[in-house]
């Protein structure tokens, strides 16, 4: 019995690890130079980040689930970039943004 319990705590650690791996925002996702830094307590209002990266203002402010439905060709863009382009997945990660459901609990 321990011996299976065992080797399920390293199968989940194991899946644990793969899984932040493959969220891991991608190597050209670096912030820019200026870019308010994001960290716990920091203010999550998108108009002070217009020039912070979308995946690492996700990452950030926005709940996890939200990843599922905002178009992953724009992660890598600056949320100022976001604001201006007119097409239709442009505007819609805009709106995910902006969106009060997506918010993550500032407690």
């Amino acid at each position: 019995m321990t011996l299976l319990i065992g080797k399920l705590q390293t199968s989940v650690a194991a899946a644990l690890v793969a899984a932040a791996a493959l969220t891991a925002p991608p190597a050209s996702a670096t912030p820019l130079p200026g870019t308010p830094e994001l960290t716990a307590g920091a203010s999550c209002s998108i108009a002070d980040h217009a020039q912070t990266i979308a995946d690492h203002y996700i990452s950030k402010c926005r709940k996890a689930g939200i990843r599922k439905v905002f178009p992953a060709q724009y992660l890598p863009k600056t949320i100022y970039t976001i604001k201006r382009d007119q097409s239709k997945p442009g505007k819609t990660a805009w709106k995910l943004l902006n969106a009060n459901r997506w918010k993550k609990y500032q407690g």
